[in-house]
């Protein structure tokens, strides 16, 4: 699965091979890009391996792993989440552009419904 939290200046995406509900023996191969969008809004240069931008992934992983908890603790048996849509005024929170999204129940799911 991959997911994507979205700040208004930063952008953490977090990969992770297979599927959601056999992921916890994988967690030591998750790849990551982080992006400095006030800097590189095209998103070419990827900031996650740099010592420099380590807390800063950190702080976004925390943000990212505390949504999705939250978001899974309210709606468990739903396959679809809603809170991982934007939000009003086009401030994207969570998981934003993505065509599936895996639950940790391991249904997939189309966020718009479809």
């Amino acid at each position: 699965p991959m997911y994507m939290w979205r700040t208004r200046h930063w952008k953490l995406l977090l990969t992770l091979p297979g599927d959601a509900g056999s992921a916890m023996p994988r967690t030591g191969q998750v790849k990551g890009q982080l992006y400095d969008l006030k800097k590189d809004p095209h998103e070419w240069r990827n900031l996650y391996s740099h010592l420099r931008y380590l807390a800063k992934r950190e702080e976004l992983t925390r943000q990212l792993l505390m949504h999705l908890a939250a978001a899974w603790a309210k709606y468990p048996q739903q396959s679809s989440i809603p809170v991982l849509h934007t939000l009003k005024r086009g401030v994207p929170k969570a998981i934003h552009g993505v065509d599936r999204i895996t639950n940790p129940t391991g249904d997939v799911s189309d966020p718009d419904g479809g």
